[in-house]
């Protein structure tokens, strides 16, 4: 499984952000951590939601003499009884999982630290700028906000 999702775009982003080091774009501080998530998290998230659909949709092949249940994983998971297969879902009890709603933290509106998101709007809006929607064109996003928060700060 974790050959499909190296191959899948996930050895892209570590190449990617080892290109970003080596460069010595980043140093790891708060700063450059806030601005490489301002400029990046949405274009991961997309490859880890396209290989999580890949992934949920692919075909287990049938083998003979072997015991494991072929067809597609969300719908062996989703519907066990028409694979004829066994429901592997087990009963929680109400409080359990309020417990765990009570310490869950959801996910942000906002990638990153709010003041650290608010000076790269106001950046790339002062500079007209776009938000790119490529990863080398956000890598040159991300040296030029990188560039002028810390001239900024």
């Amino acid at each position: 499984m974790w050959g499909l999702i190296r191959r899948q775009g996930i050895q892209f982003w570590i190449n990617f952000m080892q290109r970003i080091t080596e460069e010595d774009m980043f140093l790891g501080d708060f700063v450059d951590n806030n601005i490489l998530r301002f400029c990046f998290v949405d274009m991961i998230q997309k490859t880890l939601d396209e290989i999580k659909q890949s992934w949920n949709n692919h075909r287990i092949r049938s083998y003979r003499n072997q015991l494991l249940t072929s067809g597609r994983p969300w719908m062996l998971h989703s519907a066990p009884a028409i694979n004829r297969t066994r429901d592997y879902g087990v009963g929680v009890d109400r409080r359990d999982i309020e417990i765990c709603a009570a310490e869950v933290h959801h996910k942000a509106d906002i990638p990153c630290d709010r003041t650290v998101f608010d000076i790269c709007i106001l950046n790339i809006e002062e500079h007209k700028l776009s938000v790119p929607s490529n990863p080398d064109d956000m890598y040159e996003l991300y040296k030029f906000l990188r560039r002028t928060v810390r001239a900024e700060i």
